[in-house]
């Protein structure tokens, strides 16, 4: 799994530059669903139903994507244009 992330990070993000933006995006709306749908099930259990779940999953997905981006930009700020290739080649080769 690790693995496919980091070829996946260097594949999307090796030669860009990484910005804040997508980041808080993802976290507003991760936010605002997982609210939502977090409240719904709280104040209701008897009658969430499905699709509420699948929103609030949906809201932490989000999130997960998030928190992904932070990494790999943090990364990158931290090592330099080449932090990703390297982070690709430790998994990939042992």
């Amino acid at each position: 799994m690790r693995r496919a992330f980091w070829n996946l990070a260097y594949r999307m993000y090796g030669r860009r530059r990484l910005t804040l933006l997508p980041e808080l995006v993802l976290y507003s709306w991760g936010l605002f669903w997982a609210l939502i749908c977090g409240l719904a099930v709280i104040v209701s259990p008897a009658n969430a139903d499905v699709l509420t779940i699948g929103w609030l999953a949906f809201g932490l997905l989000l999130i997960a994507a998030g928190l992904a981006h932070r990494r790999i930009r943090k990364l990158r700020e931290a090592g330099g244009e080449s932090a990703l290739f390297f982070k690709r080649a430790k998994y990939n080769h042992g």
